[in-house]
């Protein structure tokens, strides 16, 4: 073929330049394309693909017409081809005219050795290129999936921080930070929701309103911090004097207190406010628990203020029979 005009490329079996080996027609020449299938026309990719197919099956193709892309002119040539043998490498040939058959042939299959030697060098340079590419890339996606795997972890970090702050913002509008005890914000919230359960399943709703006597001596005579820890003792007495995840023990301000008993009636909200006495008189000789119990009617319409009116009257009331008997 050395008096024939053609142009000589070597591709991969993906249609990848590895080498332009001569190029009569400049179908290469200035071009910054990577793959045939770039200078191809739509119309002839597919049958370019085609042409790979029965290339890798058969080793040798040719005369395939397809139309290229030349200096902005659509230009028909003539494809034929040649595997390499164990390499993965394909020539591709181009011509204008028909070659004949057998010529195209035997020159196709009489590549010499040298050749097939540079054909070597040449595909284990573009081996080693793509290895290089392949290991830059592995590295790169390693340093980003490290990159990921710390921006995970922090932000975890963050959302259990969040999550720790918003618990604790939720506390702080609900309880008490002295005792831990539930605050007078959400009494109203919490009686409503038992009103209407105990209504839904037929139980009994008790109130205890509860004030430490001589609670201003302990401050006056002992100081603040004395009152503060007979407060959180109180605050736990209430907590081990009721049941767990069923009453509630709210802290009302200063030395005011209240529990609300679920599943209770007045007889044995009694026994608990007699049982608290009992243990608040084992940590204090000055002080004693003056209360008020109201069970509540949940047949009608409960009025909360008022409810809690009764019940500081009812708690007023035994804090001076307690005084009576104390003359």
């Amino acid at each position: 073929m050395s008096g024939l005009e053609k142009t000589i490329v070597c591709i991969d079996e993906n249609g990848r330049i590895i080498d332009v080996l001569t190029d009569d027609f400049k179908v290469f020449a200035g071009s910054k394309a990577d793959t045939v299938l770039n200078v191809l026309d739509d119309g002839s990719r597919t049958k370019f693909l085609a042409f790979l197919v029965d290339l890798k099956e058969s080793e040798v193709q040719v005369n395939w017409d397809m139309n290229f892309k030349v200096d902005d002119k659509i230009i028909e040539f003539l494809v034929s081809g040649k595997m390499l043998k164990n390499e993965c490498i394909y020539l591709i040939i181009l011509t204008r005219i028909v070659a004949e058959l057998k010529k195209l042939y035997e020159d196709l299959s009489t590549i010499n050795n040298e050749q097939i030697n540079q054909f070597r060098r040449i595909i284990k340079e573009y081996a080693e290129k793509q290895n290089k590419i392949y290991l830059e890339l592995i590295e790169e996606i390693s340093k980003l999936n490290n990159e990921l795997t710390n921006t995970q972890r922090e932000l975890m970090k963050k959302t259990l921080e969040l999550e720790e702050l918003n618990k604790r913002l939720s506390e702080l509008a609900t309880k008490d930070a002295l005792t831990g005890l539930y605050n007078r914000r959400v009494f109203n919230e919490i009686i409503e929701k038992e009103i209407s359960r105990t209504r839904r399943f037929n139980q009994e709703l008790t109130i205890i309103y509860m004030d430490i006597n001589n609670f201003k001596i302990v401050n006056d005579t002992k100081g603040h911090s004395e009152g503060d820890k007979l407060l959180i003792e109180f605050g736990k007495i209430l907590l081990s004097s009721t049941r767990y995840n069923v009453d509630y023990a709210f802290r009302f301000g200063g030395d005011e207190f209240l529990l609300l008993l679920v599943g209770s009636n007045e007889e044995d909200a009694v026994k608990v406010a007699e049982r608290i006495q009992r243990e608040v008189s084992k940590i204090s000789d000055i002080v004693s628990v003056a209360y008020g119990i109201r069970e509540i009617d949940i047949s009608q319409e409960v009025n909360i203020d008022e409810l809690l009116r009764e019940a500081d009257k009812l708690m007023y009331e035994h804090k001076r029979k307690m005084k009576a008997k104390q003359v």
